[in-house]
């Protein structure tokens, strides 16, 4: 809601986006996930430019299947660059 003088006017928002913060990591979550990428480098999958949305998601898809959390390919990616 937003106040404009005596008026009080709803403001439309996406439900989902509102309250909801950012993920919480574990050091378990994050280690698993920083094993799961060391599998991916090893394998050869890392561009010199980094990893491709494809692989950050299957990340995504293992750490969601190890935790039972919803996790998406664009949340394992910003953990990684927390890590740089």
């Amino acid at each position: 809601m937003v106040l404009l003088g005596d008026e009080v006017e709803e403001v439309q928002g996406a439900p989902a986006q509102r309250g909801r913060g950012g993920m919480r990591w574990t050091s378990v979550m994050s280690g698993f996930a920083l094993r799961c990428m060391c599998q991916l480098i090893s394998s050869g999958v890392k561009t010199d430019k980094g990893f491709k949305e494809v692989h950050m998601n299957q990340v995504a898809k293992a750490l969601s299947e190890f935790t039972s959390n919803e996790v998406i390919g664009t949340q394992v990616y910003k953990h990684l660059r927390k890590w740089k």
